[in-house]
């Protein structure tokens, strides 16, 4: 039972061989390295994984296709994790691998939102990820400011890693074959050039700054943080920003910039 998708998992299953190894080939995977495979379904990249790595831990949370892979014979190399790869702990993982981990999946599409704010999470932990995305996902995560694909994902994970685009997928490379495009990404993580006073409130702050993409900036928040209008022109003007602005034309630094002007203002209230 466990060699077909289910739907309700949104699973569709990488089967293009060549494809495979240019992923990890692209992934920049060598012999030494620890690789965690988020939803490893059938297995097509797990066991290409395990002859590159020196060692691969499988998460997948359907038990059928994890009885489906030992029938076909476990890698001595491979570990899998019967887990639901939201609920799964990176940082014990990296704690007990000793080293910063470093992730590869082909993810539902349904949970790449929740996949990213969670890495953001634990981005301490995490070294680089190699995940797949449906296109316009992955369009938003690499977009510049003033596109429409520019949003919340873009602005916070740009603070955190550098994204770099791999490969984009057509339907054919999987069974059954999606409805949509799909495109390899690269996240890796990095230590902030610009010093944040208050990641949380920077974080909320761009999701407020986009909660209505129409609306300007200053409109949009008005009552962020109980702050008036008028205070929020007053910090806006503090950090050269146009009160017509909307949160599409701001680049993550001038985020950054209100951020901490909100966190200073607050502080002296």
């Amino acid at each position: 039972m466990g060699r077909y998708a289910k739907k309700s998992l949104g699973q569709h299953f990488l089967i293009q061989s060549n494809v495979i190894d240019r992923i990890i080939e692209k992934a920049g995977i060598k012999e030494q390295d620890t690789i965690i495979e988020l939803g490893i379904g059938r297995g097509a990249l797990t066991y290409k994984l395990c002859e590159v790595a020196n060692k691969v831990i499988g998460v997948e949370i359907d038990t059928e296709l994890i009885d489906f892979l030992k029938e076909q014979g476990i890698p001595e190399n491979l570990t899998i994790l019967q887990e639901d790869m939201l609920k799964l702990n990176l940082k014990n993982l990296a704690e007990e691998e000793e080293d910063k981990l470093k992730i590869i999946g082909n993810l539902p599409y349904y949970l790449s939102t929740q996949m990213i704010f969670k890495l953001i999470k634990y981005r301490k932990y995490i070294d680089w990820a190699v995940l797949m995305f449906q296109k316009e996902v992955a369009k938003r995560l690499t977009a510049k400011h003033g596109s429409k694909d520019y949003g919340i994902p873009t602005v916070i994970l740009n603070y955190y890693a550098d994204i770099e685009t791999l490969m984009e997928l057509s339907p054919k490379n999987f069974s059954p074959p999606p409805k949509v495009y799909s495109t390899v990404v690269k996240i890796r993580f990095k230590e902030p050039v610009l010093k944040l006073l208050d990641e949380n409130l920077f974080i909320s702050l761009v999701k407020k700054g986009f909660s209505k993409r129409r609306k300007t900036l200053e409109n949009n928040l008005i009552g962020f943080k109980r702050l008036k209008k008028t205070e929020i022109q007053t910090i806006l003007e503090a950090c050269d920003i146009n009160k017509k602005a909307r949160a599409e034309d701001l680049t993550y630094k001038e985020f950054i910039d209100i951020s901490n002007e909100i966190t200073k203002f607050l502080d002296n209230k």
